[in-house]
């Protein structure tokens, strides 16, 4: 055994030359540094320059593994010539670098990896041949997900996601998808990703083109599909010095149901994709924000603003007073092609198409008397400015060739109360309890100068049923004018949270229990033919227990103020056992629109092997629309293989029962 500095050095026979500063190790040789972790037959080092020289190397770091013929270098990098470079522990399938030579720098300010002349394979399958590559070690470099399986909608079907790096901040690969009853689904899948310490990059881009050979169906608006389909996804993120913001995200789609079919898993996740660009500037006092919102097919129902620019007054004192101010003035160019069917409009006019200057100032000044009450009145301006693109087909446009002025002022009163217990509770970890209670009263009155002019403005496109928020009190948080109407509101809020001491620093939440009551003293609708508004007048309740790691509960309600019949709710609870189980129930409750309930659980079998199931109810309709059970199997390779049963019955679909093998190579 050898040691010098960070150096540790074991082997079967080790000679030191002091008069050179050499040392020369043979056989079993194991050689560590704070960066480097090889294996030997044969070890060379110079103490003084901490360099050196080996043969039959074996090198690695999870999840990284290096077999390489020779090799040498410093404490900061190292170089190795006719190496094989592994994802996972080298298997038959491990995905892998067999390049002529590699260099490794692995130090704390850079993490990388340069390959020259690369194959890139899966086990000994030669896939790629690139002459340079460089890796980040920080990065996983691959991505490799598949499915193979039977569906009575596809019969037996593979489908597969790969990706390879080319640089090491770009991955290129490819969809491929084959369904015996569909046809193939092909086309191009890209990420990139970059970041330094004054820009940060990251991106997507995935497609897939497939002529289908089943009878498409027809889609949400009931028109026939066409055979030849697509799908083209992309997103990007961009941040620069912390101040300029870029995003953008596209999806353009032959038809309302491809993802659905051919990519389920992104449906779930957002079936309402938005296409949109948008970058922000943002200083000390304000932020100048250019935004796109457009449609790419002629199914959407989105409101497209081609652009918008906008320039908001951040919140700050005014002038160094005590008043508080902020401000917004938004330029937009909108067109709208498909009214909401709520809308009075609906039917009667095929499009809406003009110019919309937004207008927004708030102002308030908070009082506070003895560090217990706080009083705060404020007054909010907005002014909406519309301009038609063409002369008003209907009389009830003209109103959108007016300007309309509002007011919004009111009142909050808040104050905060504390208490500390001497609670103590073993089981739930509870070492003292502090509970803070914050009553609040605020009062809201929003009032268009113009009165009836405001009350004709017809929404065009009104807020979704399932929208379980408080009607927002600041005019700052209404996005469009369609969900501003005439109101005197006053609202009750009583918060509390319960917390104890936390084992390391500071404290921890145990629990939450608020109640928030709204009391509308003048309501009055706009231009929807008196359509019922399902959120005056009512009662929330939000709950939320999370004690200890292994149960956490969260309930949010809205009920009737009068009856206190339960209106809405969501419930969520889960129960774990560490790592080893944790099971879920979740329900969703709308009255006379939806009663829904879903039961998931996960069962640590092995430490390389695990269980899990989901199932979704709908109560109202007494039937299961989904059930999944699946086993989970990680090899030593960072290949997950997932063995699933699969139940789907909905409007959309019959009852289908599907089987399927899922392979994905890991990330860490």
């Amino acid at each position: 055994t050898f040691e010098f500095g960070s150096v540790k050095l074991r082997a079967d026979k080790i000679t030191y030359y002091k008069r050179y500063d050499l040392l020369n190790a043979q056989g079993n040789v194991n050689f560590t540094t704070n960066n480097h972790r090889l294996l030997s037959d044969d070890f060379s080092l110079s103490v003084e320059e901490n360099t050196f020289s080996l043969s039959q190397i074996k090198y690695g770091f999870w999840p990284y593994f290096v077999d390489a013929d020779s090799g040498g270098g410093s404490l900061s990098e190292i170089h190795l010539n006719k190496s094989t470079f592994y994802y996972g522990e080298p298997r038959a399938f491990s995905p892998n670098f067999k390049a002529e030579s590699i260099l490794i720098t692995n130090t704390k300010n850079e993490k990388n990896v340069s390959f020259k002349n690369t194959f890139v394979r899966l086990g000994k399958i030669p896939i790629f041949f690139l002459p340079q590559l460089k890796v980040k070690l920080n990065n996983n470099p691959f991505l490799g997900i598949s499915n193979i399986g039977y569906a009575n909608e596809f019969g037996t079907y593979f489908q597969s996601t790969s990706l390879i790096p080319f640089s090491d901040w770009l991955r290129a690969g490819l969809n491929l998808d084959y369904y015996s009853k569909r046809g193939t689904l092909i086309g191009p899948t890209v990420q990139y990703y970059s970041e330094n310490p004054t820009q940060f990059i990251q991106g997507s881009l995935s497609a897939g083109f497939i002529d289908d050979s089943m009878e498409t169906g027809t889609d949400i608006f009931d028109r026939t599909i066409d055979p030849k389909r697509s799908f083209v996804l992309a997103q990007h993120k961009q941040i620069h010095n912390n101040r300029f913001f870029v995003t953008a995200q596209v999806q353009d789609t032959s038809d309302s149901e491809v993802i659905r079919d051919f990519r389920e898993p992104l449906y779930i996740r957002n079936q309402f994709p938005l296409n949109f660009v948008e970058s922000t500037y943002i200083n000390q006092v304000i932020a100048l924000n250019a935004f796109a919102h457009f449609k790419s097919d002629d199914f959407s129902t989105s409101r497209e603003r081609l652009p918008e620019i906008n320039l908001f007054l951040l919140p700050d004192y005014l002038l160094g007073t005590q008043f508080f101010h902020r401000g917004s003035v938004r330029l937009s160019k909108i067109d709208e092609d498909s009214l909401s069917p709520d809308s009075i409009l609906f039917n009667k006019i095929d499009a809406l198409n003009y110019t919309l200057l937004d207008l927004n100032y708030a102002l308030s000044r908070r009082f506070s008397y003895k560090n217990w009450l706080s009083i705060t009145p404020k007054i909010e301006y907005r002014s909406f400015h519309f301009s038609l693109e063409e002369s008003p087909s209907d009389p009830l446009l003209n109103v959108f060739e007016s300007d309309h002025q509002i007011l919004n002022y009111g009142l909050d009163i808040s104050s905060d109360f504390y208490a500390v217990y001497p609670t103590l509770n073993h089981l739930w970890n509870v070492k003292g309890l502090r509970h803070h209670f914050r009553p609040t009263l605020s009062l809201s009155k929003i009032h268009a100068l113009s009165s009836d002019d405001f009350n004709q403005l017809a929404p065009t496109q009104l807020p979704s049923v399932l929208d379980l928020s408080r009607p927002a009190l600041s005019l700052f948080d209404i996005r469009n004018s369609d969900q501003i109407y005439q109101r005197t509101l006053t609202r009750f809020r009583l918060e509390n949270y319960f917390q104890t001491r936390n084992e390391s620093y500071g404290s921890r939440s145990l629990m939450e229990l608020h109640l928030t009551a709204d009391f509308y003293h003048q309501y009055q609708n706009r231009n929807t033919e008196n359509r019922t508004h399902s959120n005056k007048n009512a009662l929330w309740l939000e709950y939320k227990l999370f004690p200890a790691p292994w149960i956490k509960f969260d309930l949010a309600s809205r009920l009737d103020s009068e009856s206190f019949r339960l209106l809405e709710q969501q419930l969520r609870l889960v129960l774990k056992s560490s790592e080893f189980w944790e099971i879920g129930l979740s329900s969703y409750y709308k009255k006379d629109f939806s009663e829904q309930i879903s039961l998931d659980y996960k069962l640590k079998l092995t430490e390389k092997m695990s269980l899990s199931s989901i199932l979704w109810s709908d109560l109202k309709e007494n039937e299961i629309s989904r059930f999944s059970v699946a086993i989970d199997s990680i090899s030593p390779s960072n290949w997950r293989t997932t063995y699933s049963v699969n139940y789907e019955a909905d409007q959309r679909r019959l009852e289908d029962v599907s089987f399927d093998i899922g392979i994905e190579l890991l990330p860490y």
